[in-house]
């Protein structure tokens, strides 16, 4: 057995153990360490193998989560990764709160953060991906804000959820591209000059200086991709000459967009609450709504909403973006409102080239001249859209919905 554990070709191995790391937990009986045992030739693959070994994607359900993997962390950081990146990603299910309140469970969850971070930071200059969910990092809020006070200029992925923190994080992030907050509130914003991919949602600032946020979002000038969700105003005012998608949920007020300008833009998803949120896209100027080829629009969240209102600004939306190829339609409201529309007063729109609807995991192409109410008929039909009708009766069976 041990002569053919020993023929295994390499690459073979790695998939074994990295299949084998997957399992890695207290639940089962025995520890990723065991491949060293196996064999010399294991052995020696193994510890080698510093993926393996670098890759802490930890999962915390139980007290004894904590109790296993909090003195395997530092064992591993110290034998096997040596100046290896490290990926670290920690999550901790809802239902696992009560983790946070186990003293002997949060001082290990401590230990292990501790020791991610390293003595003055040493560790955290080999973060590659940082990620830390919500319930996780309200665990750790206490000691959170410290550990992210460190040099970072290796990381190139940090995620993190409800993170409260009055200094300034991560002094050197040269390194990073992808960059998503969700429900922060800090004291400003990393470097994102080498960003990519930002994702800011509901994210504040704990200054009185408003401007840090804005400085901070006018320096992503690399940016290709943005999500923007927040209820209270925002200020764009800049240039984004790589930025090919761009999301904004819930709130667009006027003035957020009066210096944003993305001449490549040709991917824009508006989640929105009213009619002014679409109004407000329209009336900016630097974006270019002739060249985006794909749009996602819905409504955002479950609040009540003004369909007559709504109708407006989506109507104004769809005749400036002439150009459109695919257009995604998140709900079946929405959708009742569109549909009507391309068979109503902006029937003249999408005629002299393809379009695709989609809806629900329905898809159909947008019919032509004679052929465009029955293709919207049969679209109302597959995905239970209202059927046609007059205006009031839309909004008033939409108001049912």
């Amino acid at each position: 057995m041990e002569n053919g554990a020993q023929d295994l070709p390499v690459d073979i191995l790695y998939i074994v153990f990295e299949s084998y790391a997957e399992l890695d937990r207290p639940a089962v009986p025995q520890s990723l360490e065991t491949l060293l045992l196996v064999c010399r030739t294991w052995h020696d693959v193994a510890s080698h193998h510093t993926r393996l070994w670098s890759t802490f994607h930890l999962d915390f359900q139980t007290k004894e989560d904590a109790v296993y993997w909090a003195p395997c962390v530092s064992r591993r950081l110290v034998l096997y990764t040596a100046n290896a990146l490290l990926d670290i990603k920690l999550t901790m299910p809802p239902t696992a709160k009560h983790i946070s309140s186990d003293t002997e469970a949060l001082k290990l969850l401590e230990s292990m953060l501790i020791a991610f971070v390293g003595k003055a930071g040493v560790t955290a200059k080999r973060w590659r991906t940082f990620d830390v969910d919500e319930t996780s990092a309200s665990a750790l809020s206490c000691i959170m804000a410290g550990c992210l006070s460190f040099p970072t200029p290796n990381l190139q992925e940090l995620r993190i959820d409800w993170l409260r923190c009055r200094r300034m994080l991560l002094p050197n992030t040269s390194a990073l591209k992808t960059l998503s907050l969700s429900k922060c509130t800090l004291a400003g914003l990393p470097n994102l000059a080498s960003v990519t991919s930002l994702q800011l949602n509901y994210f504040y600032v704990n200054t009185m200086r408003e401007s840090v946020e804005d400085q901070a979002l006018a320096s992503a000038l690399n940016v290709k991709m943005m999500k923007i969700e927040t209820w209270k105003p925002f200020n764009l005012a800049a240039k984004y000459p790589n930025l090919l998608s761009l999301e904004l949920c819930d709130s667009v007020h006027a003035g957020s967009l009066a210096g944003f300008c993305a001449p490549v833009l040709c991917d824009l998803t508006l989640l929105v609450k009213a009619g002014r949120d679409y109004l407000s896209v329209v009336s900016c100027t630097g974006i270019r709504l002739k060249n985006v080829k794909k749009v996602r629009i819905g409504l955002h969240g479950q609040t009540s909403t003004n369909f007559p209102d709504y109708l407006e600004g989506l109507r104004q939306f769809l005749k400036e973006v002439v150009n459109l190829e695919t257009l995604i339609i998140e709900q079946p409201e929405v959708a009742s409102l569109v549909l009507k529309l391309l068979t109503d007063d902006c029937e003249h729109l999408f005629q002299s080239h393809s379009v695709r609807l989609v809806l629900k995991g329905h898809s159909t192409e947008l019919g032509r001249g004679e052929e465009r109410l029955p293709s919207i008929n049969e679209f109302r039909k597959q995905t239970k859209c209202v059927p046609d009708c007059s205006w009031d009766d839309l909004f008033l069976q939409l108001s049912f919905m």
